[in-house]
């Protein structure tokens, strides 16, 4: 596809001669505009007529660091299969502090916590009202064809394939009937008087 020259941002990826150039910098002026382009570490600044067309890439090459060589794509991080301690706490229906109690009035239920976001989620066991946004969310595995219960049946079985190391969640997770102990406790009321 092309444009012309009047159109191109910042930031654009142009195909010019097979390579991908991406625009750093566009100053436009009644009829022409000056231009810098940049294709890894060759960079070109010069005048072009905004009526003139160029073509625009189809998939903008990432950026390259001017010291090192472009970055090899980041390893999927392995994923924990069984959580790192039991989930010693209150229900999940216990809101912890006052921002919390908020869920309640706007009829929302709290999806999780980590004590580790890193190292994945305790989030409460999935139900008829909740498993489509669970699959959404935690699994990555929505089907909007299915009904709940074979949403259920398959949670189940995706739950399953985790165990045997055959499926990554979009986020990892771990259900349990209490929520983990993660410091916030509920205010006392001992001690006040009215």
């Amino acid at each position: 596809m092309k444009k012309p020259w009047s159109k191109i941002k910042k930031g654009d990826a142009l195909d010019l001669g097979g390579r991908v150039w991406t625009v750093e910098k566009i100053k436009p002026g009644k009829k022409k505009a000056e231009v810098k382009i940049r294709h890894k570490s060759n960079v070109v600044r010069d005048t072009v007529r905004l009526d003139d067309k160029v073509r625009i890439a189809e998939k903008p090459e990432p950026p390259r660091s001017r010291r090192t060589a472009e970055a090899a794509p980041a390893k999927p991080k392995k994923q924990a299969k069984k959580p790192p301690a039991p989930a010693e706490g209150d229900p999940w229906e216990t809101q912890q502090d006052r921002i919390e109690k908020q869920l309640a009035v706007i009829g929302a239920r709290l999806v999780g916590e980590a004590t580790d976001a890193d190292a994945g989620y305790y989030v409460p066991d999935v139900d008829v009202t909740t498993v489509a946004s669970h699959l959404l969310v935690f699994h990555g595995t929505f089907d909007p064809a299915e009904d709940a219960t074979q949403m259920s049946n398959r949670h189940a079985l995706e739950h399953e394939e985790h165990l045997a190391g055959k499926r990554t969640f979009k986020i990892n997770h771990w259900h349990t009937e209490n929520r983990p102990t993660t410091g916030k406790k509920k205010k006392s009321k001992k001690g006040k008087h009215s």
